[in-house]
């Protein structure tokens, strides 16, 4: 599955994401983040649903921000607004000790 990062979303409310098993899986819903001083936000409404052990390629131009989704996606990053899932918690709820762990024992990437 490949995440268009260039799409931007749709005026109104966000779609209801299909109910999966919330301990397996990561979700992504109106991810918004922007870099300090730009005038347009790099992400501006991202949704994703990964489940456990589901490989995600994602693709886009140069500037697309693929390098900030996955800094928001492994918990490195923190958005602006939106939600982040990991497991059916919050991510924002998260001190940056617990998402170190998080992050250590949930999260691979191959760059």
């Amino acid at each position: 599955m490949a995440a268009d990062l260039r799409a931007q979303p749709t005026p109104g409310r966000v779609k209801p994401v299909r109910t999966l098993n919330w301990q397996r899986q990561l979700l992504l819903s109106g991810v918004v983040y922007r870099y300090a001083g730009a005038p347009q936000p790099v992400l501006n409404g991202l949704e994703l649903v990964g489940k456990r052990g589901q490989i995600i390629s994602i693709v886009g131009p140069s500037g697309a921000g693929k390098s900030t989704f996955l800094h928001i996606a492994g918990l490195l990053d923190r958005t602006d607004a939106g939600t982040v899932l990991v497991g059916g918690e919050s991510a924002s709820d998260l001190s940056d000790n617990q998402r170190a762990k998080l992050r250590n024992k949930t999260f691979g990437f191959v760059y």
